[in-house]
């Protein structure tokens, strides 16, 4: 028994003793984290400063229509913008629905000026006679004996043809003096005879070309640089997204 049991003893300590041991290494976690931080910070900054050129040394084409086609909008839109301001004169489309001195109505388009034609002929009119020059004034600068003699010639050719040679002939030697009196009489009544404003806004209504082309006129310098600013103003836009496009190729991009 006793061999038996120190036999059991000695087998049970060679088991142990020849047992594989497992040892427990700690990772160095901290060398390796400041290894993979150092790396992130440096790596991402490097490729972000040379991906933008690179995509877009790779297809320049293609990423050079960006800005030009946002150049192209641009102008178009522009030139039709300042077209839309004073064409067409008279409305386009259909008259189903449109409120009071509105260039739009439910499908259809007038220009801005042709649509305020009496508004801004009304404006024009106040603003000329009132602060630059009344009626009375410039009527009064006239000279009447210069007026008759021009107004002489069609004031005949009227008599002659509405009451004949005759009363032509009769009236050539003193016609001269009476529109000189009747020069004088207007130029202190000229007031009470003539009403400047609705004989501009009559006119102006009547043909509302007229004041379209004053008003493109006046301000063609203004107009061409409007419609050509669209240009400048568009390839720029375009640049700015063509380097938001390359540097993030998003669809909201």
């Amino acid at each position: 028994m006793f061999s038996s049991a120190f036999a059991r003893h000695s087998l049970r300590r060679g088991v142990l003793s020849s047992a594989p041991t497992k040892s427990r290494r700690l990772p160095n976690t901290g060398t390796c984290q400041t290894c993979r931080q150092s790396a992130s910070a440096t790596a991402p900054s490097n490729a972000s400063n040379g991906s933008v050129w690179s995509k877009i040394s790779r297809r320049p084409l293609e990423y050079a229509t960006i800005p030009a086609v946002a150049a192209m909008v641009g102008l178009s839109t522009n030139w039709l913008g300042v077209k839309m301001l004073f064409y067409p004169i008279e409305y386009f489309g259909i008259d189903w629905y449109r409120q009071q001195d509105s260039p739009f109505g439910f499908l259809g388009w007038q220009g801005v000026v042709p649509t305020k034609t009496e508004q801004m002929a009304s404006r024009l009119v106040d603003i000329v006679t009132r602060r630059l020059l009344s009626l009375s004034e410039a009527f009064g600068r006239l000279r009447p004996s210069e007026v008759a003699r021009l107004l002489s010639p069609c004031v005949l050719q009227s008599v002659r043809e509405e009451c004949g040679p005759y009363w032509a002939a009769i009236l050539r030697p003193v016609l001269p003096s009476v529109l000189n009196v009747l020069v004088h009489r207007l130029q202190g009544e000229i007031e009470d005879v003539l009403d400047l404003r609705s004989v501009v806004l009559s006119a102006f209504v009547r043909d509302k070309g007229v004041l379209v082309d004053l008003f493109q006129k006046v301000g063609k310098v203004e107009l061409e640089f409007l419609v050509e600013s669209g240009l400048g103003f568009g390839a720029a836009l375009g640049l700015g997204q063509m380097i938001l496009w390359a540097r993030k190729p998003y669809p909201w991009t």
